[in-house]
């Protein structure tokens, strides 16, 4: 396509009444930036065949390694180097959320059982002693 528009622009450049030198400068300045472009076309396919190639040794290259891993290659790369990170932040979770319900559990328990025995029992000893008082008001002993 781009010797074919080089072509073109060559048939038709000759057809152009040039009135002005900087009809020239401006076809050469034209024709330098295809050329340009053609190599950089050229560059660019160049560029994803060796891309192409290198993807193509890389895929042949893990096979064949797949093939020589041992049963502790295998349990260290998925294990340890992909999910250790997770698994050991999915379980400082849990442990934090265990520790969080301890800790309102024990809050719940302390407040449930905050009176003590013997404040109860000075407690029950003053209600007794009023009861026992409301009773002789009312003239039962």
């Amino acid at each position: 396509m781009l010797s074919e528009l080089r072509y073109s622009l060559t048939l038709h450049s000759l057809f152009i009444p040039v009135r002005h030198p900087s009809t020239w400068v401006i076809l050469n300045i034209l024709i330098q930036a295809l050329k340009q472009a053609g190599k950089l076309y050229n560059a660019e396919a160049a560029a994803k065949k060796d891309l192409k190639s290198a993807q193509a040794e890389l895929d042949i290259a893990t096979l064949e390694k797949y093939g020589d891993l041992t049963e502790e290659d295998v349990k260290a790369l998925v294990l340890d180097d992909k999910w250790e990170a997770t698994v050991l932040h999915r379980i400082a979770g849990e442990a934090e959320a265990l520790t969080l319900n301890l800790v309102a559990r024990i809050q719940q328990l302390g407040e449930r059982y905050a009176a003590t025995v013997g404040s109860l029992d000075a407690e029950l000893q003053s209600l007794e002693a009023q009861v026992s008082r409301h009773l002789a008001a009312m003239g039962v002993e």
